[in-house]
């Protein structure tokens, strides 16, 4: 027979935040007394790999960036107003509206964009800064709010 025991929930939570935040396998295994090699096996089992440097990053870039997440930090920071961005495509590949709606006012203005790039976007937005302003921009925009689809090539 032999001589193993399955983690605990506990113990798979620790490992879970460790590799969050990037702490090597060997000092998890330390930190829950238990072989490294035991932690690697955990990760391999369950752990979904994205297929591209690309993919790996956009996961990086998402923790912590739930709509719970931004809730929280409207309330912490006293927001009350806030900007919903989002693009609307016709035919697919070609261009495309870049849509900003100013909410509570649900006021929105769009921009045509050539290509659903985040460098596009970026162009949109500096040109918005330079027409009003930092300042101004700094006070409309206080909070930019997306949805997580994948609509832009990098």
């Amino acid at each position: 027979m032999k001589d193993w025991k399955h983690l605990t929930l506990e113990q798979r939570k620790v490992i879970s935040s460790g590799i969050t935040n990037n702490y090597k396998l060997k000092i998890i295994g330390e930190n829950l007394q238990i072989d490294p090699t035991s932690v690697s096996k955990e990760v391999k089992r369950n752990k979904t790999i994205p297929k591209n440097k690309s993919e790996r990053k956009e996961q990086l870039c998402r923790i912590n960036r739930t709509y719970q997440n931004f809730l929280k930090y409207k309330e912490n920071n006293n927001i009350s107003s806030y900007v919903e961005m989002d693009t609307v495509e016709g035919t697919k590949g070609k261009s495309a509206l870049l849509t900003l709606n100013y909410i509570p006012f649900n006021f929105m203005i769009a921009y045509k964009i050539n290509e659903q790039t985040i460098s596009e976007v970026t162009d949109k937005i500096n040109k918005i800064k330079n027409i009003i302003g930092l300042e101004t921009f700094h006070k409309i925009f206080s909070a930019i709010l997306t949805d997580n689809g994948k609509n832009y090539k990098t």
